[in-house]
């Protein structure tokens, strides 16, 4: 429901059964559209892509940022390139 800020509304929020706007995106960026699974949501644009909820690296983010990400966090793409090598490598 939020426990792993999986829906963007912040730390505080530890349920919620209703849309919301997210707050930390609402009127900065024109969201094309959302994805989301158990424990995360994807927020995407023309050119930019936000995540949040439980975090061990497949969020896009260096997953020393903590085991959570509660609000949107903007995905940095060249760390992703990079991340995208190595896998490939590997």
């Amino acid at each position: 429901m939020n426990e792993n800020g999986e829906l963007g509304l912040g730390k505080q929020l530890k349920k919620c059964c209703n849309p919301r706007i997210v707050e930390t995106l609402h009127n900065k960026v024109e969201i094309l559209g959302v994805s989301a699974g158990k424990n995360h949501s994807v927020f995407y644009c023309d050119r930019l892509l936000y995540t949040c909820g439980l975090n061990d690296g497949q969020l896009g983010h260096v997953p020393d940022i903590g085991s959570r990400v509660y609000v949107p966090k903007l995905v940095c793409i060249k760390h992703m390139l990079v991340m995208q090598y190595f896998v490939r490598i590997f």
